[in-house]
């Protein structure tokens, strides 16, 4: 009888708390700062590497004085129940190690808008630009179109000569109405008599 015996040696490893960071899907973040509607409820996360997990206490701090929120990895806010601005703290704590680390941040109140709002009040402030440029374009297009009628289209009431036919209207004058006609007789037979033979 032969037996095998295997003997495992785990070695553990304890480090941490590292890269303690606070991260939330809501509002907007610049640095530190987080800026939320007013009226929100906004979730943060306390992030860190750590073994075993650490625990994390969430700190507010006013006025110089620090006030405990919660314990856990998750802090919960409802934004009207806040100033304009508060600062909060994060303090991660490994319970193997002792060791602990924290990290701050601002939370500001603020009317962001959603995201729709947003997009109505960018397509609302061009909406003045859009039209004065169509009004430019149309303004452009009827000048152009003007131009090109008076440039190209002969005035009215000068025709060319050959379209002349002659509509005159005769003032008799009585006693030298024979006198008128001989006269126009001989000018109408003059310009017969002148005009070339192949005609």
């Amino acid at each position: 009888l032969h037996v095998t015996v295997v003997l495992s040696i785990t070695e553990h490893y304890f480090n941490g708390p590292y890269n303690l960071a606070v991260k939330s899907d809501h509002g907007l973040r610049t640095g530190e700062v987080f800026t939320v509607n007013p009226g929100e409820l906004v979730f943060f996360d306390c992030q860190a590497d750590s073994n075993p997990p650490n625990s994390c206490m969430w700190i507010s701090k006013t006025n110089n004085a620090t006030k405990v929120i919660t314990v856990g990895l998750r802090l919960e806010v409802t934004s009207y129940k806040l100033a304009q601005a508060e600062e909060f703290l994060c303090r991660a704590f490994n319970n193997v190690t002792q060791k602990q680390d924290e990290t701050q941040f601002t939370l500001v109140v603020a009317s962001l808008g959603t995201g729709k709002e947003r997009y109505v009040q960018e397509s609302r402030s061009f909406s003045p630009l859009a039209a004065i440029t169509l009004s430019c374009l149309f303004i452009s297009c009827m000048l152009l179109v003007y131009f090109r009628r008076s440039c190209h289209h002969p005035k009215r009431g000068h025709e060319d000569a050959t379209e002349d036919f002659g509509i005159y209207e005769f003032v008799s004058i009585p006693g030298k109405m024979e006198s008128t006609q001989v006269c126009c007789m001989s000018c109408n037979n003059a310009a017969w008599y002148s005009r070339p033979s192949f005609l």
